[in-house]
């Protein structure tokens, strides 16, 4: 239960994501970051059972360990064959899987300059090259609503995260039975992928209290506005 967002921009690709974990069976609740970056320049984050994702992650990370020193090109995880790599395993993963319930799908950025890509890897492990825009996770379609018909690649990062930042901020005070959320007084999961830098980066002091000041105005106009209309 999550949602994860990204969109290429004009400077760049921008992600974000909730950081509410929900254990289905416990009904436990914890909140930690769901993105990731163990590989240099790829930066992945998932939605769906936490612990498969884990083990792919693990197995990635001990398979490039393994085979770091090894000079057949084909076993490396390189800017140009990681997706298919991704992809098949991600399809492998899932159908391991013999229990009834969330399978994991991912949204993987490749970070190299101009050359960074936005990937989208479904649950049966096809992938999508993300040329815009994309929301994935229970809270995707509510997302869509506030950043779908931005224009992406004309916008900055900064200029689309303060709408997905809202996005997110609304589901978790409006939309309990989404799971989407952040602890009291949290932010999301934040990422700039810069098109002239070499290293993601995360938000400034200054970007976050921007982002606060802009989400807590439109969310009290959202809230007058549910107010007239139940009056």
């Amino acid at each position: 239960m999550t949602v994860n967002i990204g969109a290429k921009c004009s400077d760049g690709i921008a992600l974000i994501a909730d950081r509410k974990y929900t254990n289905i069976i416990l009904g436990k609740k914890n909140f930690d970051s769901k993105v990731f970056g163990d590989i240099a320049h790829f930066l992945t984050l998932f939605t769906g059972q936490y612990k498969a994702f884990d083990i792919f992650r693990k197995y990635v990370i001990g398979d490039m360990m393994i085979n770091q020193n090894d000079n057949d090109i084909a076993k490396h995880y390189t800017f140009n064959n990681i997706i298919p790599k991704f992809a098949d395993l991600v399809k492998k993963f899932n159908e391991s899987i013999d229990k009834p319930g969330p399978k994991f799908e991912l949204l993987t950025a490749l970070h190299q300059y101009k050359q960074s890509g936005l990937y989208y890897i479904n649950t049966k492990g096809e992938s999508e090259k993300v040329t815009d825009y994309k929301a994935i996770g229970n809270g995707g379609k509510t997302a869509d609503i506030f950043c779908e018909t931005l224009q992406h690649n004309e916008i900055t990062m900064k200029d689309f995260i303060k709408q997905a930042y809202l996005a997110i901020m609304f589901m978790d005070k409006y939309c309990p039975g989404l799971g989407v959320g952040v602890e009291a007084d949290g932010i999301p999961n934040i990422k700039y992928l810069y098109y002239n830098k070499e290293w993601d980066l995360e938000p400034t002091l200054q970007d976050i209290e921007w982002y606060k000041e802009y989400v807590n105005d439109r969310l009290g106009q959202i809230r007058e506005t549910f107010e007239r209309v139940k009056s």
